[in-house]
């Protein structure tokens, strides 16, 4: 118990610095509550899902606006989507790849072409770090955004990092941003599409990237060439790995082929990752702040960093062979599905043509037998259909009538 002249010293004490007290344990407080706040912020931050919901209401909000006012031809509210061709001139494993004529045509020149006729995409560009894929790329008409020179070096090829440059470089202010690579010369505009679709109509708020699967075959399995993906019953993504999943609990029982090869079953369950990844805006400038993850750093796949920190990715699967340009050896086999690709259009533009001549004869006999006069017997005609191909692969029918069809 403390004396009285003691307790007095100590209430006047208190009283006269009590605004100073105040300050110093609100200060206090602040410190360790912010301190709190940004290690949860670091972890799993809300602030990209905040952003996406206001700005998913403010959408809707202006499309039934727009709505109610459609009579007066109010343009529909719509997201802002950059499409971005990653074009790194050497990946450490097949340098020049960008350059790689496909069928007539650099290779990331009909990436670019796919792009471009996406209704998804607002602006399109392609991001290199080197001048020679500039200058080709202009001889297409292609916007160019160079990579500067901090961003050489590590993940310089990285989707991410050259979707968030080129974001910047072309003033910002998009919803999303679609990185499409250089060396997926036969990806198709249905493809881009539809991953931008599923991001932007997606209404969990923690889905912040999109991405396609398509079926593996024996051949794909064989070559293990991009990373495989397993998916939830919701099309969310559950893991990426270069190595093949999901494992078969009875391969100690499959036999091997001639060449020592697991033979398997069946590949239907197996999914590959294409090369299209579309990036919420909000999220996409926070990754480029976040440190690589464990997973993320063990399986070289920075889909693992949006995973471990608690993101959702979503998948779209496609049905459709699309091979990829990994090694030089890529690229006749990738001339064989286009040729094949070929060959089938030549079939739907005969076939279409053959269908259009029967229907017109077919109108021209009802209309001869309502007729009462007779007419003139003509030798049929005949015509001669000509396909012609040109260098991009598509095609076009001509016929060649015969003097007696002219007269």
């Amino acid at each position: 118990m403390l004396p009285p002249p003691v307790r007095a010293l100590l209430a006047a004490l208190v009283t006269k610095w009590r605004p100073v007290l105040s300050l110093a344990a609100g200060a206090l407080a602040f410190t360790v509550t912010d301190k709190v706040s940004s290690t949860e912020r670091d972890s799993r931050s809300p602030v990209v899902a905040q952003r996406r919901r206001a700005r998913r209401l403010k959408r809707r909000a202006r499309a039934l606006n727009a709505g109610s006012k459609g009579a007066r031809g109010t343009k529909k509210s719509k997201s802002y989507a950059l499409g971005v061709i990653v074009a790194v001139y050497d990946d450490g494993v097949f340098a020049g790849k960008p350059l790689a004529i496909v069928h007539g045509k650099p290779a990331f020149a009909r990436a670019y072409e796919a792009a471009k006729k996406s209704t998804a995409l607002d602006r399109v560009v392609v991001v290199t770090d080197d001048y020679r894929i500039s200058e080709v790329a202009r001889q297409f008409n292609a916007e160019v955004v160079m990579i500067t020179e901090e961003m050489n070096g590590e993940g310089r090829g990285s989707a991410s990092r050259a979707a968030a440059c080129a974001a910047r470089a072309t003033g910002g202010g998009w919803d999303a941003v679609c990185a499409v690579g250089a060396d997926e010369p036969m990806i198709e505009t249905e493809v881009i599409d539809a991953c931008i679709m599923e991001l932007e109509n997606n209404g969990d708020e923690w889905c912040v990237m999109s991405t396609a699967l398509a079926a593996m075959d024996e051949e794909e399995i064989a070559r293990d060439s991009r990373p495989k993906c397993v998916f939830d019953v919701n099309g969310f993504a559950l893991y990426f790995s270069g190595s093949l999943i999901p494992a078969r609990m009875d391969e100690r029982k499959q036999t091997l082929d001639a060449n020592g090869v697991l033979v398997r079953e069946s590949v239907g369950n197996y999914w590959h990752q294409l090369g299209v990844t579309v990036y919420d805006a909000d999220y996409l400038r926070m990754l480029q702040a976040s440190d690589p993850t464990p997973l993320q750093r063990q399986e070289n796949l920075e889909m693992l960093n949006t995973l471990e920190n608690g993101y959702k990715i979503k998948v779209v699967t496609v049905d459709y062979v699309a091979p990829k340009i990994c090694v030089p050896e890529d690229i006749p086999r990738i001339e064989a599905v286009l040729a094949k690709r070929v060959e089938e259009k030549k079939r739907t533009v005969k076939n279409a043509t053959l269908r259009r001549r029967g229907s017109m004869r077919g109108s021209a006999s009802a209309l001869e037998s309502l007729t009462d006069s007779p007419k003139k017997e003509k030798s049929a005609p005949v015509r001669t259909i000509d396909l012609a191909t040109d260098a991009d692969g598509e095609y076009s029918a001509s016929e060649n009538h015969t003097a007696s069809e002219r007269d």
